[in-house]
């Protein structure tokens, strides 16, 4: 994020994720630089969910996620990124083209 910054000033980054990693954010190495050069996108999977987590309840939290309005979807990113990790197929999880490029780039191996 520190080199897209520079390339470009004055642009407006968004990092999208899901809840699954929104909650282990504040143990991200340098979590704190991190949103501070981004606003977090939250795919939430039940809009009823509220936008915080423990941490965020108690006043901990690094940053305020906007909501990332999408219809529900049964997939997680950790469930493929595991399955990759494990040898299983994903081709039922994720498009083509996405299985492709991870499979290409050897991402989650």
């Amino acid at each position: 994020m520190r080199d897209l910054q520079a390339q470009r000033p004055g642009h407006d980054w968004y990092l999208i994720m899901g809840e699954d990693q929104w909650k282990t954010l504040p143990a991200w190495h340098q979590a704190a630089e991190l949103v501070a050069l981004v606003t977090i996108a939250l795919a939430v999977r039940d809009a009823s969910v509220p936008l915080w987590t423990d941490a965020a309840a108690s006043g901990d939290a690094l940053t305020t996620p906007v909501r990332l309005p999408m219809p529900r979807l049964d997939v997680s990113a950790t469930l493929v990124r595991s399955r990759v990790a494990q040898g299983q197929a994903i081709d039922a999880l994720v498009p083509e083209g996405v299985c492709r490029y991870i499979h290409e780039h050897h991402l989650y191996a």
